[in-house]
């Protein structure tokens, strides 16, 4: 699973709980993980981590020149 769809799939099941679904799985490292409402905020930090890695592996070196 590439970055962008575990960005994917973990936005989905945030969006799933913002409509009051109260249980969204998805997974993650071959684990299954289930959030709820009240973890929440766990989703959204790793929503953050993915977002970061993908910011900070998509920038290139930069070269300088004298």
């Amino acid at each position: 699973m590439t970055l962008d769809e575990k960005i994917s799939e973990a936005e989905d099941a945030l969006h799933e709980l913002s409509l009051g679904r109260r249980v969204v799985s998805l997974s993650r490292n071959g684990k299954n993980l289930t959030y709820t409402a009240t973890n929440r905020v766990d989703l959204e930090l790793y929503i953050a981590r993915l977002k970061n890695q993908k910011n900070t592996s998509s920038r290139r070196p930069m070269g300088i020149r004298l």
